[in-house]
């Protein structure tokens, strides 16, 4: 991920300098590749591919993506798990529905559901405090 990073942005920086070496590279006839070392022809294949850019940006988020995918499915897990644990419970469901409804009478509102941060922002209102 970090050898992307640091290959787009030295490629950008480079570029910007001496937009003539794009074209050169772009350009470069593909059959002459005795004199070519593998770095030179990496960059050289590279550049010749449409929307280099692009692609490695994809690439990056790609790499990105995978390990926040990883740690929203973890999360997933859990909001699954702890919803579990409130439905099987045998107290739990009642006193979420006893907060709802105390949350309605409180906010003059008639939700069917809320979740707790709500209830917690209506309690703590100006309107709501005792003086």
């Amino acid at each position: 991920l970090q050898c992307v990073q640091r290959l787009n942005r030295t490629l950008n920086i480079h570029f910007e300098k001496r937009p003539e070496d794009r074209i050169k590279l772009e350009t470069y006839n593909i059959e002459n590749l005795e004199n070519i070392n593998l770095v030179e022809l990496f960059f050289i294949k590279l550049l010749q591919m449409p929307n280099y850019n692009f692609k490695l940006k994809c690439y990056q988020y790609r790499d990105e993506l995978q390990s926040q995918l990883n740690l929203l499915s973890q999360s997933i897990d859990s909001l699954i798990q702890g919803i579990d644990l409130i439905l099987n419970h045998e107290y739990l469901p009642g006193v979420f529905q006893l907060l709802c409804f105390l949350y309605n009478i409180v906010s003059n509102k008639c939700v069917p559901a809320l979740d707790l941060l709500s209830l917690v922002d209506a309690l703590n209102s100006p309107t709501n405090q005792i003086i």
